[in-house]
């Protein structure tokens, strides 16, 4: 595996749980899931751009 993906950060946008578990799962599986941030499509863009809950996140 390429050591460059190793600091890899995820952001999952999934409205489906179970969706966003089986994603979660195949990355874990492929060693990618250390750094996933999963929200749901209403968040995202607060996300990106740390405003609301997210303010102080990063």
């Amino acid at each position: 595996m390429n050591k460059q993906l190793n600091g890899v950060e995820i952001l999952l946008v999934e409205d489906n749980l179970r969706d966003a578990e089986l994603a979660i799962r195949a990355l874990r599986k492929v060693n990618l899931a250390n750094h996933v941030v999963h929200v749901k499509d209403g968040v995202a863009l607060d996300f990106i751009f740390a405003k609301g809950r997210f303010q102080n996140v990063m």
